[in-house]
């Protein structure tokens, strides 16, 4: 039975996320799937092809996972919730940080897209949520999104170069960063679901 170009790339995705990008070849993916690496070559010209393929494939399962959070109707508990899954810091880490080291050319595309995609679902959803009252109804939507992305940016180019920090102190000052940015675009009505959040969140630990 053939195997599609989706499967191929879905599996491969699979594989880079788990073990990184270095250490896994083309003869890995062909065995893994039971066909030929003529076959594999045939559909993807090299390696970077296929990483290509599998960054953008890994950009649209983020933004699916987003939207499909149990609270999609408020994107500043999405947030929190985000900054509060160590999993997610731990996949970005083993995902960004190898392609920042051997693939720098796709990890600029990566990043570029990545930003495009996030601001655009960024901008809407905070649009959606201002109407609503929870954010203060005239703040630079563009401003804020454009402050976080670039701090989240310069924090993971600090880790990709010093792997001696504290990781986990870094983890949370982007927890704690996220959290006094939403806070202050809030108005009361926001601010108030924001610390309902936190306190049960305390409470769960």
């Amino acid at each position: 039975m053939a195997i599609s170009k989706e499967y191929i790339v879905e599996y491969s995705t699979d594989l880079f996320i788990k073990n990184g990008f270095r250490s896994i070849r083309m003869d890995d993916i062909s065995n893994g799937l039971g066909i030929s690496k003529r076959t594999l070559y045939e559909i993807f010209a090299d390696k970077e092809s296929l990483i290509y393929e599998c960054l953008n494939l890994h950009i649209k399962r983020k933004l699916e996972q987003i939207k499909k959070s149990e609270y999609r109707d408020n994107i500043l508990i999405e947030l929190l919730k985000h900054a509060n899954n160590s999993e997610s810091f731990r996949d970005k880490e083993v995902f960004t940080n190898e392609l920042h080291k051997y693939y720098p050319e796709h990890f600029k595309k990566f990043v570029k897209k990545h930003i495009a995609v996030v601001q655009e679902y960024l901008l809407r959803e905070f649009d959606i949520i201002r109407k609503q009252g929870y954010i203060i109804e005239d703040v630079d939507l563009k401003i804020v999104i454009l402050m976080l992305q670039d701090s989240f940016q310069m924090i993971d180019q600090y880790l990709n170069q010093n792997f001696e920090l504290d990781r986990e102190g870094m983890r949370n000052s982007i927890r704690n960063l996220i959290y006094y940015v939403l806070r202050g675009i809030s108005t009361p009505k926001g601010q108030k679901l924001i610390d309902e959040y936190i306190e049960n969140q305390k409470n769960k630990n």
